[in-house]
């Protein structure tokens, strides 16, 4: 049981990918824990442009709610709609990968130790 909770809990709630190292599949979830992490680095430079583009044309774009829009509708919003898409396929597929394989675990372990006192 602790094996079909813990590593989906952690993929969910801390980071994509750290369920898959905590069942022993390193490949796997340094692979998602890159993508996440250059995911949000794209994020996060994305978001940066839109705020110097926004503080370097006070005069067109204001720092009220409106402006913002404004200067985010300029600003390819479509890169940002993509970035947020890729990183909750990211995240629901570790979640699942981090659950299938850790029930996939836990009934190894049952029917071994069923064996063993079987023998």
């Amino acid at each position: 049981m602790k094996k079909t909770l813990l590593p989906p809990l952690c993929s969910g709630l801390v980071i994509p990918g750290l369920g898959q190292v905590l069942n022993h599949h390193l490949k796997k979830g340094l692979l998602l824990l890159l993508v996440t992490l250059v995911l949000f680095i794209s994020l996060i430079v994305h978001l940066y442009g839109i705020v110097k583009f926004i503080v370097e044309n006070p005069q067109a774009y204001s720092l009220d709610p409106d402006g913002i829009m404004r200067a985010f509708k300029v600003h390819q919003p479509w890169f940002l709609y993509i970035i947020v898409a890729l990183f909750s396929i990211t995240w629901i597929y570790s979640v699942v990968d981090a659950l299938v394989y850790g029930i996939k675990l836990d009934r190894q372990e049952k029917k071994s130790s069923n064996e063993s006192l079987s023998n």
